[in-house]
């Protein structure tokens, strides 16, 4: 984690970590955020700037949400995440969401961002182009709710098999492999708006029935 310094701000939360980053925060190398089994979540919030992955990257990050934030003017025309493009060049981000689990069975730590992978303000609207050496695995939901999202890399879901994507508008050139578990969702803090299942029109041949998933 970046230390403390004029651009960088740890904000005292209970129960959980809360970071600000002013201007860009990039990643480089190969590590992980915050250990691969935290105990607490962690959330970064990077205000007028964006998200970097230096060549070659390959980071982790558990139980953490990326909250793209701020008026961003730095960035206001091109991509808030900035992956490496050109042959060869590639880099990975293995994130699973903050859960908003507190220290006990049970209990929550008030984290307003649980279940929330990656999420983009709706005010800032700059689309996204995953180059084609991109590769995110998620658990939780990336959320680009007005931006038109490209994918030339890999989405792929992780290992709590909790993935959900929001985007103003789609286009797929590459690979993308997304699952839900509603068991695993909810361990993840994922909320959802579940429908039961209806029985068929009145009439109709066979046994057909109906369900809805809405994300809050």
């Amino acid at each position: 984690m970046p230390a403390a310094s004029t651009n960088v701000k740890h904000v005292s939360q209970s129960g959980y970590t809360e970071i600000h980053i002013c201007g860009n925060l990039t990643f480089s190398g190969t590590g992980t955020i915050s250990g691969l089994t935290p105990s607490t979540d962690t959330v970064i919030v990077i205000e007028n700037g964006g998200l970097v992955f230096a060549n070659e990257a390959n980071v982790t990050a558990r139980r953490t949400s990326i909250v793209l934030a701020g008026n961003n003017s730095g960035v206001s025309s091109t991509p808030i995440m900035f992956w490496p493009n050109g042959t060869g060049k590639k880099a990975t981000l293995d994130i699973s969401t903050s859960t908003g689990a507190g220290a006990t069975a049970g209990s929550s730590n008030g984290n307003p961002w649980k279940g929330m992978a990656i999420y983009q303000h709706p005010s800032i609207n700059i689309d996204q182009d995953l180059k084609p050496g991109s590769s995110i695995v998620v658990d939780g939901i990336v959320y680009l709710s007005k931006a038109k999202l490209t994918v030339g890399g890999n989405i792929n879901y992780g290992a709590s098999a909790c993935s959900k994507l929001v985007a103003g508008e789609f286009t797929l050139n590459g690979n993308v492999a997304l699952k839900q578990d509603a068991t695993s969702c909810a361990a993840l803090g994922v909320i959802q708006f579940y429908q039961a299942p209806v029985a068929a029109v009145a009439g109709a041949a066979g046994n057909a029935l109906q369900s809805s998933y809405l994300t809050k």
